[in-house]
């Protein structure tokens, strides 16, 4: 889930690859669901086919950072390729990674926070400075960001528009 509250889905496969692994054709393009609009939006494309064992994070700069791709051998027999550049990439694993810009990052010019403490106690006040007056700010999300997922889905965002 993005800050947004907006939904992203990326990489995978046109089928599923645990019934027959390594025939599957990566789809790279991702998209967005709206759950205001409840419609999906189809937007930039990966670089890396990533079809299998993938996972993406939420940054603290509000990019998302998308890696990772380890396949199941082909037809589990052996690690290899079906047809070179029509299907995963099967003969091995993907440790790379991309760094993907969401939407909102280019809706304008973001406030700047100047100051916030590192932590608050539940139940806790939370002051933070930025450059803007607080009438010119329309919504404020607090995001959890874990320090360490070994599996992982985009972070829980808690929001407040004021």
């Amino acid at each position: 889930m993005l800050p947004t509250g907006q939904v992203l889905a990326f990489n995978g496969a046109d089928r599923d690859e645990v019934d027959a692994p390594g025939v599957e054709i990566p789809i790279r393009r991702t998209e967005m669901f709206d759950p205001a609009t409840n419609k999906w939006t189809t937007l930039a494309s990966a670089h890396q086919p990533r079809t299998y064992h993938n996972t993406a994070v939420l940054l603290p700069d509000a990019r998302i950072l998308v890696g990772g791709h380890a396949p199941i051998s082909t037809l589990y027999a052996k690690d290899m390729t079906v047809m070179q550049g029509v299907t995963a990439p099967n003969d091995g694993r993907d440790p790379s990674f991309e760094i993907y810009s969401p939407p909102y990052l280019f809706w304008g010019p973001q406030p700047v926070i100047h100051s916030a403490p590192d932590r608050i106690d539940y139940g806790g006040t939370l002051t933070v400075t930025t450059d803007q007056p607080a009438a010119n700010i329309d919504s404020v999300v607090l995001v959890r960001n874990p320090r360490s997922p070994t599996s992982s889905t985009l972070t829980s965002a808690t929001s407040s528009c004021g």
